[in-house]
């Protein structure tokens, strides 16, 4: 349901007992996002007339992670500058969740905040479809290519890795890469933002190591290790953060793996290095995915949130 157009949207009956309907629904109506006057009214306008209606999240809107997060915390600071942001806020996303049939979360952190407000949650941990990676990537040329993709709010994160990545572009045949946001000061290869999932996940094929850096602060225990799926299905060899997050892959022993600065500056030195152990790796991790991570190991679980 996300981005429907106002052309999506028509109103049956009279204005006393009619009801607005989407003439393109098929099933359960699954929204993210929802922390705003329109699409909550969609909402639960769709709820009134039969719809299943649920909520996915795989972020913690709960509460706001700090001022330069998009969303303001309260409706009304939301209403008051709706033309500077989007409309949305911390306040309304936890009043529309309570309302809500269920709400569908990618981690059992997320599962027991949710829980609070709304009876029915589903755990649908973040899977792989494999049709959406049929491509081949680029053939090897020799350079090894080293990026970081993310959207714009992860200019925080980047900090973490920022001397990593000047290293390694002085290395010879090294290239890094920014993808999704700009940062002061980086001289690599940037790639702006794209909605394109196709474009992004060719963006992703370039690369030969993806990094997925992350603050270790609080409001994060609510993301998931989407990031690391996605660079190993595009062959890319993932190196995670020692937080809850990519707790599935500290689990079964995962060896790249970085928490401070310092942890990050090692793990890409050891690769550059040993750039002949990169190809082997990224296989493993691809490994990995299609055989845990598909969406045939959790579909069950998105059958019962819809049918429930």
């Amino acid at each position: 349901m996300i981005g429907f157009e106002m052309s999506d949207l028509k109103w049956e009956g009279d204005e006393d007992t009619g009801h607005m309907v989407m003439p393109r629904q098929r099933g359960a109506a699954i929204w993210q996002f929802l922390g705003d006057d329109v699409r909550g009214r969609v909402a639960l306008a769709q709820q009134e007339t039969g719809v299943r209606t649920l909520l996915e999240v795989d972020d913690n809107y709960l509460y706001s992670p700090g001022k330069w997060y998009p969303w303001a915390k309260t409706h009304e600071e939301a209403m008051a500058n709706r033309g500077t942001t989007v409309g949305h806020s911390h306040e309304q996303h936890r009043h529309l969740a309570g309302l809500v049939d269920g709400i569908i979360v990618t981690t059992d952190f997320l599962g027991d905040r949710y829980a609070d407000f709304n009876d029915n949650v589903y755990v649908c941990p973040n899977s792989v479809d494999p049709n959406d990676w049929d491509w081949e990537r680029p053939e090897p040329d020799g350079i090894l290519r080293i990026g970081f993709a993310g959207a714009p709010t992860h200019i925080f994160d980047y900090a973490l890795v920022k001397r990593a990545l000047k290293w390694a572009q002085r290395q010879e045949g090294v290239e890094v890469y920014l993808m999704g946001f700009h940062a002061t000061g980086f001289t690599g290869t940037r790639m702006d933002w794209t909605d394109s999932i196709p474009e992004y996940q060719r963006q992703l094929g370039l690369l030969d190591v993806g990094l997925c850096p992350v603050v270790n602060q609080n409001w994060i225990k609510g993301k998931s290790d989407l990031k690391a799926l996605e660079y190993a299905m595009a062959g890319a060899l993932p190196v995670v953060s020692r937080t809850l997050p990519y707790l599935p892959w500290l689990e079964r022993d995962y060896p790249y793996v970085a928490q401070t600065e310092e942890d990050w500056m090692r793990v890409v030195q050891d690769l550059v290095r040993n750039r002949d152990k990169i190809a082997g790796a990224a296989a493993e991790a691809k490994e990995y995915v299609e055989n845990e991570r598909m969406i045939y190991k959790s579909i069950d679980r998105w059958r019962e949130a819809i049918r429930a």
